[in-house]
């Protein structure tokens, strides 16, 4: 059915490290925790959801510049970038832009909403300062409203692991006079806990246009903050927010530019917590910022604000059972140029989770959300995780979501206010089984999307006064666009230090309408990533991570062109560590090791073999 080639064969012998381990009670648990899996956290081998955890220590090893590149050697992960460091860059989640994926950073979400199609730009977020990412794949809606059709990806800033004061600095130098810095520093004690982290990163870059002359640089200055305190054994009070200040260059597809963005990014969010008995509590208000200005273009400003007040209560029934309810008001609204306009979501949402063995977990999830221009939509998810035996976890979703109208589609002069939500069924169902020292997991999944809004350029689609303007518009696209593909990933301890891991995806995404198939650009049907964790004794250590990503296309530069494919490439890493003693440690990271000439947007290129060395100390 899906046309997995030998390549995807190999790769469920090798795979990417997933810590197993039993709990005090014999369950398995797989990488500790999830906290966006459910409406409360679970136990990894406890949900039914497809879900990864990056923590720290893992992002150490990789030693990426920005979290995208992190997240991009996941199973069903892709990423495009245009250009080098601080560029454009979207995420894609089983085939699926950042237009379906939900961002949150501290609780707060982050999701643009002056973007033509709301979504994430995870061009400035660097890895610096960062304790812990959580990519949810599949569609979420259920949990988390619109867009969040192809999954979520969750980031926490830096957070004590225990009780007690923890630091960390980091230094870095590399090619294209790049420099990287930062500082964090967290407690956590029995009744408050505090956290701050600070990071910056500045480079003359390359160019963004692959045939171009002239350097695009990219300067992003981040600032995080956590705080919280137990007023009373049953009442804590919190407030956390962040700040980013970025500034990139960027060229078009055909040519070298003046083009610059200058971005910045707040946010706030304060709670109060509490337990009342069995059941507990927690109030929430947020609010985000997001400002993007071009100087040099036809519209200089975009800006977005979300305000969102939450409610989320639980219910510990019994020890089979517990309950999750919550509510939330949420406004938006953006302005670009003359178009501007606002809306507002009241939603509801409540899951049961269940589980009536000990071999056996249960999830039950519904949310009704009301938009005020366009009015209800329901969504829901099932769920189940089931351990035959200690080696083996069985997991299956069948959930529907769907993807509001952005206010950009909806008021601007390109928008139509009589758009229609889009709509989705998705269903996936994985195995995994455990080794000792590693594992093996696979999981088929299969999104069918209705009433996708794309943009069109016939002009019986399109209002004549937009015509006159640009040919084209935003409209609901006829026909279904289905992602459907297999994810492999698992790892092995093959000695004493040393661990072998990778994953594969095989994904066909693309729209079928009246018997005419066409695929969607910029996704992979092949992406493989291979490597190799070493710990060489005396202090030394190493890392080599090989990715290769085969038939992709993409849409031509030349208007009214069809989509055609880019070249299939091969990218290397290597990293080497020191490590002075169990606090300090220096490092070489060499990316595109064998400098590979590649493009994962058509024209804009990528960096070639770059060395960057290091120093990162914990206290």
């Amino acid at each position: 059915m899906y046309g997995i080639s030998r390549i995807a064969l190999i790769a469920a012998f090798a795979a990417t490290p997933a810590l197993a381990a039993d709990d005090e009670d014999g369950s398995v648990l797989l990488d500790g925790i999830t906290v966006t899996a459910s409406s409360e956290t679970v136990a990894i081998g406890h949900t039914g959801a497809t879900v990864n955890v990056v923590v720290g220590d893992d992002m150490k090893k990789a030693g990426d510049q920005t979290v995208a590149d992190v997240l991009a050697r996941l199973p069903g992960v892709s990423m495009t970038r245009s250009g080098g460091l601080g560029t454009s860059t979207t995420l894609r989640l089983r085939g699926l832009s950042g237009t379906y994926i939900g961002v949150r950073i501290d609780g707060i979400d982050v999701v643009d909403p002056s973007g033509t199609q709301s979504s994430y730009d995870f061009g400035a977020t660097t890895s610096g300062g960062i304790s812990r990412v959580e990519v949810l794949r599949g569609s979420q809606s259920a949990l988390f409203g619109s867009e969040a059709i192809g999954g979520v990806v969750d980031i926490t800033s830096f957070r004590a692991s225990k009780e007690g004061t923890e630091a960390e600095i980091s230094v870095e130098a590399g090619p294209n006079a790049t420099y990287s810095g930062s500082a964090a520093v967290a407690l956590k004690a029995e009744r408050t806990e505090l956290a701050f982290s600070a990071s910056r990163t500045v480079t003359d870059g390359i160019s963004a246009y692959a045939f171009g002359t002239e350097n695009d640089g990219f300067r992003s200055t981040n600032l995080s903050f956590f705080a919280s305190h137990a007023l009373t054994d049953t009442v804590t009070v919190g407030l956390n927010g962040f700040a980013r200040d970025s500034y990139a260059e960027f060229d078009s597809q055909t040519a070298d530019n003046l083009q610059t963005e200058n971005g910045k990014l707040r946010g706030l969010r304060a709670f109060v917590s509490a337990e009342t008995g069995a059941v507990s509590h927690e109030l929430s208000f947020s609010t985000t910022k997001t400002e993007r200005g071009y100087p040099l273009g036809y519209v200089t400003l975009f800006s977005g604000n979300r305000e969102q007040l939450a409610y989320k209560g639980k219910w510990d029934a019994s020890g089979q059972i517990s309950l999750n309810w919550g509510a939330d008001n949420t406004t938006e609204t953006f302005a670009a140029g003359a178009d501007k306009g606002s809306a507002t979501t009241n939603s509801i949402f409540a899951e049961m989770l269940y589980a009536p063995s000990e071999s056996l977990d249960l999830s039950l999830a519904l949310r009704h959300d009301d938009h005020s221009s366009f009015g209800g939509h329901n969504s829901a998810r099932a769920a189940l995780a089931w351990r035959p035996s200690a080696d083996w976890i069985i997991r299956a979703v069948a959930s529907t979501g769907f993807r509001a109208p952005s206010l950009y589609e909806l008021n601007s002069g390109y928008g139509d206010t009589s758009l229609r939500p889009e709509e989705s069924k998705s269903f996936e169902l994985g195995a995994e089984y455990l080794l000792p020292g590693g594992s093996i997991q696979a999981t088929l999944y299969d999104t069918r999307i209705d009433n996708m809004i794309g943009w069109d350029d016939t002009s019986m689609a399109c209002p004549e006064a937009i015509l006159w303007a640009s040919p084209g518009c935003y409209n609901q696209v006829s026909g279904t666009t289905r992602t459907r593909g297999v994810e492999l990933t698992g790892s092995l301890e093959v000695a004493t230090g040393w661990t072998v891991f990778g994953n594969y995806t095989y994904a066909d995404a693309a729209t079928t309408d009246a018997g005419t198939t066409d695929r969607l650009v910029r996704v992979p049907r092949h992406d493989l990533s291979l490597g190799v964790d070493a710990a060489l004794g005396n202090g030394w250590g190493g890392s080599f991570t090989v990715q290769h990503v085969a038939d992709v296309t993409d849409t031509s530069t030349v208007y009214g062109n069809p989509p055609s494919s880019l070249p299939d490439y091969t990218v290397a890493n290597m990293t080497v560590t020191y490590d002075f003693n169990d606090s300090a440690q220096a490092y070489l990271r060499v990316e595109n090791l064998f400098d590979a000439d590649y493009e994962t947007v058509r024209n804009y290129g990528q960096p070639g073999r770059s060395v960057f060395v290091g120093l990162r100390a914990s206290f």
